[in-house]
């Protein structure tokens, strides 16, 4: 995923200009082979992986801050004609290095050759001999080891508490959070051969106006609308249920699902979905669907099926069809991440490396201050921070197919005008689409948000506060909320 979603887009971005080829890792092998940084991925080797670090860590964090700075550094490179002055062959470079003779040969060789900056003749490799001068690969390796330790205890120490007993808190908990209406534990077997389980909440007063589905994100589960939006919106005379994906502690996949790998194919997110929603809109009453992240991506995808675009026209209610409106909250954008990742990149790329790690590696699992980072405001209390990141212990075992998922993205559908097919006289009406995000989210970019209302032929509602938990901002959750409110109602 780094290599894939972050380093080539970076590199791309930072050669844009020279007209050169993907950057290659040239690691000579005993056969004179090379490895390019794709291949990398496969070797899974923790001493390339710190030797890579402190690679950047020399070129200095200044020349990252944007593409003119990094090539400005690269002009002053000496030419590949000067390379012997740099670097001499490999038993030189040993007979050299007599307090280090363990040495590989190949470890003199290391380059990492850069396209070419301005003209194509003037081709510039980065040496590293001054790197090995200082940090040797068997320190490299060895840092790297220990730092592969100290990630590897900190996970068993996070796993060490029984999840059963938490999930039983759980549930008991979403009971006592309302004060209108009750959040409620229930389960529903669907015809695609699990069981899910879901929570609803009701408000006290019968009411006409729409049922809103939830669907959660990454690595959360249906508890992540109960702390303040399902109360909220049973205050209002709104009833609300909040589904749990398959591969979540909430639907479980069955033993030996998917031989055993631990990613859910978007297909099975689909039909479950699908399964759920032809459920909830068969009960009498309008449903609108809300999904939130890569939850609002599969929304969007779920639009494209002609069992869920047939829900558009039916009759649900008195003046509404089945399915009545669709909002998009911090949605990943229908053309995918690889643009907001090269913004990201651009802009501030010590964060994009920090969204990177906390979501990729799902390090917002263990580390307090950066899922906070990532997912809430800054001024959330630590302890209510422990308390999420337990539930993504819970819920954040399996991971959508992201392989899949940029195969198949929203898209690759639109009409020639680049819109939505769901849109328009085939499914719902613009005004029955809210696509909402916030101006501090780091994850999801004002730039992508404007991409999903483009795509869904709406402008979007951008938030001042929120971050992009905004249905658990411990400040602004409310802000998210009325806006959900206003909208609904003004559906029926």
């Amino acid at each position: 995923f780094f290599f894939d979603v972050i380093l080539f887009p970076m590199m791309h971005e930072i050669m844009s200009n020279s007209g050169g080829s993907d950057p290659v890792l040239l690691l000579p092998t005993m056969d004179e082979g090379t490895t390019t940084l794709r291949q990398i991925c496969g070797y899974k080797q923790v001493g390339l992986c710190a030797l890579f670090g402190a690679l950047l860590v020399s070129l200095g964090s200044t020349s990252w801050m944007a593409p003119s700075h990094l090539q400005s550094s690269i002009a002053h490179l000496p030419k590949t004609a000067t390379l012997p002055k740099l670097m001499s062959p490999a038993v030189k470079y040993r007979s050299r290095m007599t307090a280090h003779d363990s040495v590989p040969d190949h470890a003199a060789h290391v380059v990492a050759r850069l396209p070419p900056i301005g003209s194509p003749s003037a081709s510039r490799e980065l040496h590293l001999k001054t790197l090995y001068s200082v940090l040797h690969l068997d320190v490299l390796a060895l840092f790297g080891s220990l730092v592969a330790i100290v990630v590897f205890a900190t996970q068993w120490w996070h796993r060490r508490p029984s999840h059963s007993h938490f999930a039983t808190r759980t549930l008991g908990s979403c009971a006592m959070m309302a004060t209108s209406g009750t959040v409620e534990p229930c389960s529903l077997p669907l015809s695609t051969g699990i069981t899910m389980k879901y929570l609803s909440c009701e408000p006290t007063k019968p009411s006409t106006l729409p049922l809103v589905l939830f669907v959660h994100g990454s690595l959360h589960g249906a508890w992540c609308w109960a702390k303040h939006w399902m109360p909220y919106l049973a205050n209002h005379g709104i009833g609300s249920v909040a589904i749990n994906l398959r591969g979540t502690s909430g639907a479980p996949p069955p033993p030996g699902y998917n031989d055993g790998k631990k990613l859910v194919p978007l297909e099975d997110h689909l039909q479950d979905l699908s399964a759920a929603l032809i459920h909830f809109a068969n009960q009498g009453r309008p449903v609108v669907l809300v999904g939130h992240s890569f939850g609002a991506l599969m929304a969007m995808k779920l639009m494209e099926r002609p069992e869920i675009r047939a829900l558009c026209s039916s009759t649900g209610g008195a003046t509404m069809p089945a399915l009545a409106g669709l909002s998009l909250l911090c949605s990943v954008p229908p053309v995918g991440n690889g643009p907001m990742v090269g913004r990201m990149l651009k802009e501030t790329p010590v964060l994009a490396f920090k969204v990177t790690w906390g979501l990729a590696a799902k390090r917002v699992k263990f580390n307090v201050d950066l899922c906070r980072e990532v997912f809430f405001n800054k001024e959330m209390p630590a302890a209510t921070v422990e308390e999420y990141m337990r539930h993504f212990c819970e819920d954040g075992d399996y991971s959508l197919n992201l392989s899949e998922v940029n195969a198949n993205l929203p898209v690759l559908t639109a009409d020639a005008s680049g819109q939505a097919s769901w849109v328009g006289d085939q499914g719902l009406s613009p005004a029955s689409v809210l696509v909402l995000g916030s101006e501090k989210d780091i994850i999801v970019d004002t730039p992508g948000l404007q991409e999903t209302g483009r795509f869904c032929g709406t402008q979007p509602v951008i938030l001042k506060r929120a971050a992009h938990d905004v249905m658990l901002d411990s400040e602004a959750w409310q802000d998210g909320a009325e806006k959900l409110q206003h909208w609904v109602e003004s559906l029926s």
